[in-house]
């Protein structure tokens, strides 16, 4: 299983998940994963039109990997239960991660709601840097970081303290930020993937 995945799905338990619908929040102990869908052909593909809708259609190729995973087991009644799925659509030049709740509504069709995770702050403030060369270590923390690119595509955090942000941008490249304890910025790192 790929660790990313399992960071992800980590972040996921211990932040919660905010209710997008009729379905409470996941309760942290009620959690129980499984790879997959409880989609049927329908409704996935329907769900993967949308998520084409939010993408466009250009970063949905045939390269594209889309990994599915169950987050909240069905509560309800059978025809009119509620769960929800992270999705995670892995093309090339990007991850994006979105949760979708899915709502049986008894006449035999399903309602669903998708919400992209991770998406980028749309409108940086005058002061964030103009290039990744002007984010300088000792003079940005990882919520100034965040302030200007959004939430990372990925956070490791080391048991001395120190943590990491990774960018994946559209143009195959990550940018890495490594932030010491109190959360100050002490490097920076740009990579371009082939």
């Amino acid at each position: 299983m790929n660790i990313k995945f399992i960071a992800v799905i980590f972040s996921l338990v211990l932040s919660g998940c905010q209710s997008s619908g009729d379905i409470d929040p996941a309760q942290k102990n009620k959690i129980n994963f499984s790879e997959g869908t409880l989609a049927n052909e329908k409704l996935t593909s329907d769900t993967n039109a949308g998520l084409k809708k939010i993408l466009g259609g250009f970063e949905i190729t045939p390269q594209t990997n889309i990994l599915k995973t169950v987050i909240q087991q069905p509560v309800g009644s059978p025809g009119v239960s509620a769960w929800r799925e992270m999705w995670i659509v892995d093309s090339p030049g990007a991850v994006e991660k979105f949760v979708i709740t899915f709502n049986e509504t008894g006449a035999g069709g399903t309602d669903f709601q998708i919400k992209r995770l991770n998406q980028p702050n749309p409108t940086p403030s005058e002061s964030c840097p103009k290039t990744f060369g002007d984010y300088k270590a000792g003079e940005l923390t990882s919520q100034e970081v965040q302030s200007c690119l959004g939430s990372p595509s990925h956070e490791n955090y080391n048991p001395d303290g120190r943590y990491v942000y990774l960018y994946k941008l559209k143009t195959n490249t990550i940018l890495a930020f490594v932030f010491d304890k109190s959360g100050m910025l002490l490097n920076t790192r740009g990579y371009k993937q082939d």
